[in-house]
């Protein structure tokens, strides 16, 4: 199958439960293998809090959840 990536713009801080609704919607619809990768970019930065040093992730593109799949119009319209 060919991929392409894509971007598609969502509310800023739904980004991890649109990622999970559209793993969960192509299972269900039988398209689970159209999508290779359905992902948010995260970075580990270290915030200091307290006086200790905390790892924490936060979002490279806040908004955006990124698309690796083969889409075709009929699929479109279902997801």
């Amino acid at each position: 199958m060919k991929y392409e990536w894509y971007i598609i713009q969502v509310s800023s801080g739904s980004e991890d439960k649109v990622c999970q609704t559209i793993l969960d919607s192509s299972k269900v619809l039988g398209m689970a293998e159209s999508f290779h990768e359905v992902f948010v970019p995260y970075e580990e930065v270290t915030r200091i809090k307290h006086n200790k040093k905390v790892l924490v992730k936060r979002k490279l593109s806040p908004g955006y959840v990124f698309l690796h799949m083969n889409l075709c119009a009929k699929k479109c319209v279902k997801v």
